[in-house]
């Protein structure tokens, strides 16, 4: 039987994403880290990011 090898989680880069957000010098809101992607040509949305977090 197949075993969660990530500590019980399968979501593997929600938690990353979340702290690297607010490790900015300026805490970057779900919102504002859209902005900025979109500035850079990701097309994504904060509904998005809240997702995946």
């Amino acid at each position: 039987m197949f075993k969660n090898k990530n500590g019980g989680k399968n979501n593997l880069c929600g938690e990353n994403i979340r702290n690297l957000r607010l490790s900015h010098p300026t805490k970057l809101s779900q919102r504002g880290l859209a902005d900025k992607m979109q500035l850079i040509g990701i097309d994504i949305d904060k509904n998005a990011i809240q997702r995946i977090e």
